[in-house]
């Protein structure tokens, strides 16, 4: 029987770490997890252990093995992909962007037209801006709008590893998984 060397494979730690960053823990949670006698550690050392270990060739390629096999089962059960949800989500952010643009350039022609107005009727300035006030207050964007496009770009932070559990207090952004996605 053939046995494989101690080099391809990995220590129980470095399993675990794996483990618990497919969970959808930070770098450092998943190494305190892995590692837990380095909780004493400040979390700068923390964070530069986890990342190193992130970056050891045979923990990235088992980890990259696992995150894809959870992705294909995903969408496999869910019949959808996360290309398709990024997809979507873009879709979103852009109709609401669409619908702004169309408020805003509605909203700048609206003052044009009043300016021209009021340079023909002078006296009827104060009704003008009334009506006008009016007839924008039906068409003023909506918090759907906004909310549409900050629903959608907080759920790609999400999808992409950028949310506040991913930047350490000294400044620095450590990403998992940065080389799966694509623009």
């Amino acid at each position: 029987m053939a046995r494989t060397s101690s080099k391809d494979t990995l220590t129980k730690p470095q399993e675990t770490f794996i483990q618990e960053l497919l969970k959808g823990n930070t770098q450092r949670q998943a190494y305190l997890k892995a590692y837990p006698s380095k909780k004493k550690w400040k979390e700068s050392s923390v964070d530069t252990a986890a990342s190193n270990l992130l970056k050891n060739d045979k923990v990235k390629t088992r980890y990259t093995e696992v995150l894809n096999k959870m992705r294909e089962n995903e969408q496999k059960n869910t019949m959808w992909t996360r290309e398709e949800s990024i997809e979507t989500l873009r879709y979103v952010i852009d109709i609401n962007k669409k619908d702004l643009n169309r408020i805003q350039d509605a909203a700048e022609e609206e003052l044009e037209l009043l300016q021209k107005q009021i340079k023909e009727n002078p006296d009827q300035a104060a009704v003008l801006v009334q009506l006008m006030l009016k007839q924008r207050k039906s068409r003023r964007a909506s918090q759907v709008n906004n909310k549409g496009i900050t629903d959608a770009v907080a759920e790609l932070n999400k999808m992409q590893g950028f949310n506040e559990e991913t930047i350490n207090m000294n400044g620095t952004v450590v990403f998992t998984g940065e080389d799966e996605l694509e623009e």
